[in-house]
């Protein structure tokens, strides 16, 4: 993009200019940064120069602007020889990736436009070459009627009527493969469809042209059809399929909801899609089976529905789940929360090993709570043993030492339904140390606060909008927890998606509620932190935390003691954020590493 386009360029943006932390000896470099980091962060008005972060409307700028430190690679700038085995083995440094860059293939571009899309200049084309987001033009303002359309391209999606009588070809001969040959395992072979091509054609064709040809037939034969290329890109986080000879729809995590310019043909087109991931997940999906819940390979979450239940024909929507999950790095970078808010957090969770803290995320429908959820997991101490409950297979937790339970449906028959309550009483059998329950909504939470109030701890989401509103959920039907056990619970963080004009969305944690008691029948919250969407800041607004004071009890220390280990890790947060160390990897190495020893951490983070 030139300059002159860039000035051009009337979206307004906050751009986080992190505060420089200077080099100090091991006795004076916390002063030194804490009075940098103390300072208010400035939030600057700048013209979008660089690619756009994810899920937020933060973006991450180029050189010029850059967060990065050119100083040299941060494994080479470590200053021993142990500490550099400790980061050199799996090849550390090459996972220092660029998170906000997309994973969108060569094939997939981004229109959008005012009325009329046949008006070129007045279009925003945004390309996904390789992973980047351009951004070239505004639309113009000639658009009295400011009506604005999004269209997600793919190219070379479709095939020409030679190509699909060739498809329909291949496909027989596979199934006839697939009988004569019992090792021939179901999925097509790439060889099979490329040797079958290469009989099928013409000599005179390209090796180039049957060898993109046989990669698209394999794609699609053993992917999803004409929407694998939605499927394999990461940057969206829903597809919808509304019905045939309509565009299908997908979620785009920095445009918000976009049509594309892929449709099926026929409704039977569909009904095979969806028949064909039923049989994967061991379900019917038939008139007397008209509604499908289940998963894809990569574990995204598929519903599926026909007619009569879907009116205008049979509907597919795959909630997707990223193959790298953001890290409490990134919702830091992103705004989701600040890294004061995160280093208290850390601290209440960790618990300094005597009194780890309980936690209720809750929020609406793709708010971020399972974002949030695993994030603040990745910073639960390495020793301990975690037991996850799931109705999907979501939480990627990068810890050693954890068992994954997911529930089962019943089948064909009716027989062999595993719920949530059994999974959480299972668990209770199997000396867990923490407990996290994917999303509680039944009689599971009674279950899971009997736990939580004899000595377990334990994290779990929720469908509500407030903290007050968690609570009257909670010990209403159908969960019906006494009033009593509520006090299990610690903390109620509150996570909201936060719309714009435009489409654009981003999350926010809008509220961090603390459960003190209970007085007259009513149990109490006190907020400590809230949003203010004036400027996009946190604001503290509690002076104590009885969750603190109940720490100084149980682990001797005072009050001003755990607020300076609350800025200790709130330094790791910045030095990591500021550096771009966001990785999953990279960031359990570092958490780790602190637990063993957080000076040497935050003095070699220092000095990077």
């Amino acid at each position: 993009m030139s300059e002159d386009n860039n000035s051009n360029f009337s979206w307004r943006i906050f751009y986080k200019n992190f505060n420089h932390l200077k080099d100090g000896s091991s006795n004076d470099f916390n002063k030194k940064s804490y009075d940098d980091l103390d300072k208010p962060q400035d939030f600057n008005h700048k013209p979008f120069k660089g690619s756009k972060d994810k899920e937020s409307d933060l973006y991450l700028a180029d050189d010029d602007f850059s967060l990065e430190d050119n100083g040299g690679s941060f494994e080479s700038r470590f200053h021993d020889d142990s500490w550099d085995s400790f980061l050199d083995d799996d090849s550390f440094e090459s996972s220092f990736d660029n998170s906000f860059n997309g994973n969108f293939s060569k094939d997939t571009s981004f229109e959008s436009s005012f009325g009329d899309s046949s008006l070129e200049d007045d279009s925003v084309k945004t390309t996904f070459p390789d992973g980047d987001i351009i951004k070239d033009s505004l639309p113009g303002d000639n658009h009295l009627d400011g009506k604005f359309s999004s269209i997600y391209s793919v190219k070379n999606q479709g095939f020409t009527l030679k190509e699909k009588t060739l498809l329909n070809n291949i496909r027989n001969q596979l199934v006839d493969l697939a009988i004569n040959n019992k090792e021939t395992k179901e999925i097509a072979r790439f060889d099979d469809i490329k040797d079958i091509l290469e009989l099928s054609l013409d000599e005179s064709t390209s090796q180039e042209y049957i060898n993109d040809l046989s990669r698209r037939f394999y794609e699609y034969i053993n992917g999803y059809g004409i929407i694998n290329p939605l499927v394999n890109n990461d940057d969206l986080e829903e597809i919808m399929v509304i019905g045939s000879n309509k565009p299908v729809y997908v979620y785009h995590r920095n445009y918000g909801m976009v049509k594309t310019d892929i449709s099926f043909n026929d409704d039977e087109e569909i009904i095979r899609l969806i028949d064909s991931i039923a049989r994967a997940n061991h379900r019917r999906f038939d008139s007397e089976s008209p509604i499908f819940d289940g998963k894809l390979k990569d574990g995204s979450r598929v519903n599926g529905t026909l007619p009569p239940i879907s009116a205008d024909g049979p509907t597919l929507t795959i909630r997707k789940f990223r193959k790298d999950p953001f890290t409490i790095i990134d919702l830091i970078k992103n705004n989701t929360l600040n890294s004061e808010i995160a280093a208290f957090l850390w601290l209440c969770i960790d618990g300094l090993g005597v009194r780890p803290s309980n936690i209720i995320i809750s929020g609406g429908t793709s708010s971020g709570k399972t974002t949030l959820l695993n994030a603040l997991a990745a910073l639960i101490n390495p020793k301990e043993r975690i037991v996850t409950i799931e109705d999907t297979l979501e939480l990627q937790i990068p810890h050693d030492h954890i068992v994954r339970m997911e529930t089962r449906l019943a089948n064909i028959e009716g027989k062999g339904e595993i719920n949530m309550d059994s999974l959480v009483k299972n668990a209770l059998r199997q000396r867990p140390d923490r407990i996290i329950v994917g999303e509680v909504r039944g009689s599971e939470a009674i279950t899971l606060f009997t736990a939580l109030n004899t000595g377990h701890s334990g994290f779990g989401t929720l469908h509500a909008n407030s903290g007050r509103e968690t609570i009257t959920r909670l010990i209403n039907p159908p969960m019906n927890v006494p009033k009593i056990m509520i006090s299990a619970i610690d903390f109620i963080l509150i996570e909201k998606r936060i719309y714009l004009p435009d489409g654009v969305n981003y999350r926010r944690l809008t509220e961090l509620n603390e459960v003190v008691g209970m007085e007259e029948g009513t149990i109490q919250l006190n907020k400590l932190f809230i949003w203010n969407p004036l400027n996009d800041s946190f604001k503290n607004i509690s002076l104590s935390s009885k969750t603190l004071e109940k720490l100084e009890d149980f682990s001797g220390l005072n009050y001003k003691n755990l607020e300076g280990e609350i800025k200790r890790r709130k330094l790791f947060f910045d030095l990591m954020a500021k550096k771009n160390l966001r990785s999953n990897k990279i960031l359990t190495k570092m958490v780790r590493m602190y637990y063993i020893n957080s000076d040497r951490v935050l003095r070699d983070l220092s000095s990077i």
